[in-house]
């Protein structure tokens, strides 16, 4: 059994967090999901003790320190073997502020054409080599050497990882 905790601090919503929420729910129907919505960098770590993997959805606010503080918590535990899994977001300087990758700018675009770069990675199972999004995708221009591109717009990426110690 899976278990992810949903670090919601800087979520742009409620809504969207519990979006994100249900549809692991649904994909993953034998997971447990645990809520962080605030408390200060210990709190976190002690949170994540009992945690595989972690989900950031729709990362866009939170004071600058917090940010770091965070930041600094989950590349450890990516270190030692954690996922962490980031949504697209509209404010990339949110991103830049965990400082997971180096990340120079964000931007959004609706309806976008998405290019699959490695089209045999598991998480592009069931996709065409090129498809349209019926909504927004969220490109950004990572200067990280580390980070690999699964699916991009126009050359950015949109989708892809970084290995970081253990984990993903």
């Amino acid at each position: 059994q899976l278990h992810v905790l949903m670090l919601n601090y800087s979520a742009y919503d409620s809504a969207y967090a519990n979006k994100v929420r249900r549809s692991l729910m649904r994909q993953m129907p034998a997971c447990s999901i645990t809520d962080f919505w605030d408390g200060s960098a210990e709190d976190l770590t002690q949170a994540l003790t009992s945690h595989d993997a972690v989900i950031i959805a729709y990362p866009s606010g939170g004071t600058s320190a917090t940010l770091k503080a965070y930041g600094k918590v989950l590349a450890q535990y990516a270190r030692q073997g954690g996922g962490v899994v980031l949504t697209g977001t509209h404010e990339f300087s949110t991103l830049q502020q965990l400082g997971l990758f180096d990340l120079d700018f964000g931007y959004y675009c609706a309806d976008p054409a998405i290019h699959e770069n490695l089209p045999d990675h598991p998480i592009l199972a069931g996709t065409t080599g090129e498809f349209v999004l019926r909504n927004y995708a969220y490109p950004l221009d990572i200067s990280d050497p580390n980070f690999v591109t699964l699916a991009d717009v126009r050359g950015y990426p949109v989708l892809g990882y970084k290995i970081m110690g253990h984990g993903k």
